[in-house]
């Protein structure tokens, strides 16, 4: 008796087209953000004066170029707090400026370092803004917002990175 070979039903083209419609979805959701941008500078010996603000001017890809803002902090372990609020400035065209509040984790809840690194050195960052536009962020100005301390000890570099949508 011969086998006869069936016709796939419309049904099960359906099913086959969902089920590929959700695997590639998973796939695009699995390609990380790309960096295009990534820029530190050092505080001196270690410490950042309270009064003295970290100031960037991002290259951006081009001049249509949506980002997300990243502000990145790399700390010893010396570092005094378990975060390290900041304002940051974002400088668009015509000197318009639009402030943000962030609050940079340090340490978890039980006292540990967060972050990467390896030694003695941390770094630990927060997204700032979503979907920027170049011509709103020119330029980021980051300013350190503890005011009962003049001179922050444990901080290395601040830095400032563009991650492509």
């Amino acid at each position: 008796m011969a086998h006869r070979a069936t016709r796939p039903t419309k049904v099960n083209r359906l099913w086959l087209l969902t089920a590929l419609t959700v695997v590639a979805s998973w796939l695009c959701a699995c390609v990380p953000q790309q960096v295009v941008y990534s820029h530190f500078e050092p505080t001196s010996n270690q410490l950042w004066p309270g009064d003295l603000p970290m100031r960037f001017a991002p290259q951006w890809p081009d001049s249509q170029a949506v980002c997300d803002i990243v502000v990145a902090v790399r700390h010893t372990q010396v570092y005094p707090y378990g975060d390290l609020p900041l304002v940051v400035d974002l400088v668009g065209d015509s000197s318009r400026v639009t402030r943000h509040r962030v609050r940079i984790p340090i340490t978890d809840g039980q006292g540990n370092w967060c972050g990467q690194g390896f030694g003695t050195f941390y770094q630990c960052q927060t997204v700032v803004a979503h979907d920027v536009a170049a011509s709103e962020a020119r330029r980021v100005i980051v300013w350190m917002a503890i005011d009962s301390c003049p001179t922050l000890s444990g901080v290395s570099d601040v830095g400032l990175i563009l991650i492509d949508n």
